[in-house]
């Protein structure tokens, strides 16, 4: 390698240090031994915060009320401490932070092949949520739309500045005595005016 073992440290350190990512590592028993900024930010927390944190000594693995936005995914989790293995969760809403968050929990073994410690990637996804919630919401209101649209009992359609058809209604074949909204299709909506210059003076 190019770079002498202390370099390889510091841009490890660096790496984790200037991570968007909360990264955390907590040994089998759940102690925290590791964690970079982003992590702290992301669970409201001071640096006296994390050096109380950072000093806890469990004996064992204990699961507590800091644990509870986990829900019925605590047992999984605690599978990778004690097992090891992979686990990414879908996002979850903290009620203490109040944000949506996604982890991934990966355990690292120990010499003797036992799982050792357990990295933990903790991803602040709120606002990827709420684009989530805005365009659920857009396609709700849209296929809103299109039914109201297609069940109107006048004509109503949407084209181009060049006058192609983009969308129409039962109404307007009917209007047109078409056999269906694919022949309207066939020809410029500006044809189907009585004077065409109508719809010239309309776009400008």
């Amino acid at each position: 390698s190019r770079l002498s073992g202390n370099a390889h440290e510091k841009i490890h350190a660096a790496i984790i240090n200037q991570s968007p990512i909360g990264i955390s590592v907590r040994d089998r028993n759940g102690n925290l031994v590791l964690c970079n900024d982003s992590w702290a930010r992301t669970w409201d927390m001071t640096p006296e915060d994390v050096s109380r944190a950072l000093s806890k000594k469990n004996p064992s693995l204990m699961m507590d009320r800091r644990d509870s936005y986990l829900g019925s995914n605590q047992s999984r989790v605690a599978d990778v401490y004690h097992k090891g293995g992979d686990l990414t969760l879908d996002p979850i809403f903290s009620e203490r932070t109040k944000r949506w968050i996604q982890q991934r929990f990966y355990g690292v073994e120990g010499p003797d092949g036992s799982n050792q410690f357990v990295v933990i990637l903790t991803e602040d996804v709120t606002d990827k949520k709420k684009m989530e919630e805005v365009g659920n919401e857009l396609r709700k209101s849209t296929e809103k739309y299109r039914k109201l649209v297609k069940n109107l009992p006048v004509a109503a359609y949407t084209t181009n500045s060049k006058g192609d058809l983009i969308s129409a209604n039962q109404a307007m074949v009917d209007m047109f005595e078409e056999d269906s909204v694919d022949s309207l299709y066939q020809q410029p909506v500006s044809n189907r005016y009585l004077n065409p210059d109508e719809r010239t003076d309309f776009l400008e």
